[in-house]
């Protein structure tokens, strides 16, 4: 099993290489990142490549000759034929790459689709033209407050999640036209804790947020664990929301501990 990460720079992305690479079934973990990136203490760092990109819709002659060939790893990104050949295998985990609501007053609305949309869509049709090992299977990070309707109404950030919603079923439309190729699903988790963040947990009790019941306590563990398990031993359901990924994310953890 090879694993590519792309946006591979945030807390999230990090525990997700950390737990590959300790993972003996998964052989290779390609993280595609702006900025270079080594290994998360403790892992081993024979089996991370790291791919830096300044454009995530443009791949130089460079950056096609640093892609692993097909016995390597599998690679998602934008590219031209040449360069898709090279692709392998088989699961990819995608976080939206360095936009939040508050970054998107910077820019306009075509950068905000550009970010969000394209590169994904670039990303998940690369790798299917490239003829992977079937089936590829891609999960796509989103957020607790997304929905797919096109017609929810938000208090809050709207255009930033009709954007995201719009991301989550061209995704979850282009695996469903793929024959069989692809599998896709969806993850939005709410709030994330760091690794051992007690703090965090019980500042969000203060607040209400879990003794109310609106969500369990999701650390970055328990929704890594859930997102490389869906992609090493296949996609359950099209998507899971912060409960699922908590419950299945200590289970997991829970297992491994054995």
């Amino acid at each position: 099993m090879k694993l590519i990460v792309s946006g591979a720079t945030g807390f999230l992305a990090t525990e997700v290489i950390r737990q590959s690479l300790q993972r003996p079934e998964i052989t290779s973990v390609v993280a595609v990142s702006r900025r270079p990136i080594t290994a998360p203490q403790g892992a081993d760092p024979s089996k991370l490549k790291n791919l830096v990109l300044k454009d995530f819709n443009h791949y130089s002659e460079a950056d096609k000759r640093s892609l692993p060939g097909p016995k390597d790893a599998s690679e998602l990104g934008n590219g031209e034929t040449n360069r898709r050949r090279q692709i392998a295998r088989a699961g990819a985990l995608r976080r939206t790459i360095g936009l939040t609501p508050t970054k998107m007053s910077h820019l306009t609305p075509a950068d905000h689709r550009r970010i969000c949309l394209d590169y994904t869509m670039a990303g998940i049709k690369a790798m299917h033209e490239a003829g992977p090992e079937k089936p590829l299977r891609f999960v796509y990070v989103s957020g607790f407050s997304i929905s797919r309707d096109e017609k929810q109404r938000h208090w809050f950030a709207e255009e930033y999640l009709k954007l995201r919603g719009e991301v989550e079923r061209s995704v979850i439309k282009y695996a469903g036209d793929s024959n069989g190729d692809i599998e896709a699903m969806t993850v939005r988790p709410g709030l994330i804790t760091p690794r051992g963040a007690f703090f965090s947990r019980t500042a969000m009790k203060a607040v209400g947020l879990l003794s109310l019941g609106y969500f369990k306590a999701l650390s970055v563990e328990e929704i890594a664990a859930t997102m490389i398990d869906q992609v090493v031993n296949g996609i359950q359901k099209d998507l899971l929301m912060n409960n699922d990924l908590a419950t299945m994310g200590q289970k997991l953890l829970a297992e491994q501990q054995k």
